[in-house]
């Protein structure tokens, strides 16, 4: 009888064992269900603008097609499948008419900044068009906003007159487009990566000019050199050092590393960012690194995930700075467009390739 009994409160006390496991189970998992997350991110921005949660933020008319804002929240939308009834037509004609119009002019997009045609080329490809003749000039030829922006800038300053981040978008668009340097390009792809390492401070860290740091930089410099990371070439940084691709990746992680804070966060101007934060998950990601589980950068229990999670405020959303609670206070639109693109790299590592400007690489 108290054999009996025994078995049967063991039974009992096993069942409620695995039920609680369950319970935390899906309790834990709500922080790693990225999609989830994604989605009520979206949904903040949207009650932020007045905007019907089963439309595009796009569509909403705030921003125009060929407008800076507008055409990342395009990019962010479809590598997200946020893009619900986005008038993907409509913009794209739009689009064509702003590039065609900004070619009547001498200074075609710009004067002196190439990646306004490096934003184009990812919005083009992220919509599955060819940005090497999606418009036309006025007397009917094709525009090559490839060939223009990158290979065979088509300005007399130099490609990296804006500084380093025309190297970045740059490497971005020719992976993304899977592009070949034609023969007598004024730039090559070699070039640009032997230009960009240059930029490689003594500490690690990347910067705008030569001059010094930049956290931002520095993750946004990695996800250009990923894909290049088995590259045997040899290169020149800033401090006058010989390093493979790899080598200046790791000394552009240990940087990341060194200058995260307790609790995973990185600083922005004498604050926590929610924005720094998400390029370095971005970073981590395109490299196939898990930043929940990268010792590297994990400080104090914390780390990137868990300190960009803590930007969310009471309506869903993400601020661009913690408030004196320890949390978000006010959802800023693009600050959680950019934390989107960092969930998004998780969601796509979890997939296996978390490099989110890998536009064949889907959800």
């Amino acid at each position: 009888m108290i054999r009996k009994t025994s078995n049967k409160a063991m039974a009992l006390a096993l069942i409620m064992i695995i039920f609680m496991s369950l319970v935390l189970s899906a309790c834990g998992n709500d922080k790693t269900n990225y999609e989830k997350i994604s989605k009520r991110w979206d949904a903040a921005c949207h009650k932020i603008g007045g905007i019907s949660a089963d439309e595009s933020l796009t569509n909403a008319g705030y921003f125009k097609a060929g407008d800076p804002i507008s055409d990342w929240m395009v990019i962010v939308e479809k590598r997200s499948g946020l893009d619900k009834n986005f008038d993907e037509e409509g913009y794209l004609k739009n689009l064509k008419k702003y590039i065609s119009k900004a070619y009547e002019s001498d200074e075609k997009l710009d004067r002196y900044k190439s990646t306004e045609w490096h934003r184009l080329i990812l919005v083009l490809l992220v919509l599955g068009k060819d940005p090497r003749s999606f418009a036309k000039k006025a007397d009917g030829t094709p525009i090559d906003l490839v060939n223009d922006g990158i290979f065979n800038w088509c300005q007399d300053e130099k490609i990296d007159y804006q500084g380093s981040n025309a190297l970045i978008y740059s490497l971005l668009c020719i992976k993304a487009g899977n592009y070949k340097t034609p023969e007598g390009a004024r730039y090559s792809e070699e070039d640009i990566i032997k230009e960009l390492i240059s930029y490689q401070m003594d500490d690690g860290g990347f910067g705008l000019n030569k001059g010094g740091s930049d956290l931002d930089i520095t993750s946004m410099s990695i996800q250009a050199l990923a894909p290049y990371i088995d590259k045997k070439d040899v290169y020149t940084n800033a401090a006058g050092k010989r390093v493979d691709v790899k080598t200046a990746i790791n000394n552009a992680l240990t940087y990341l590393s060194n200058k995260q804070n307790d609790g995973g966060y990185f600083t922005f101007q004498n604050h926590y960012s929610s924005d720094s934060g998400s390029q370095v998950i971005l970073a981590l990601c395109s490299l196939g690194i898990d930043p929940t589980k990268d010792k590297r950068f994990i400080k104090n229990g914390g780390d990137p995930v868990s300190a960009l999670l803590s930007f969310e405020t009471e309506d869903g959303g993400i601020d661009t700075a913690l408030g004196s609670s320890g949390a978000g206070k006010k959802t800023n639109v693009l600050a959680t467009r950019q934390a989107i693109s960092a969930i998004t790299a998780l969601r796509l590592l979890q997939k296996g390739n978390g490099k989110f400007f890998d536009f064949n690489n889907k959800l």
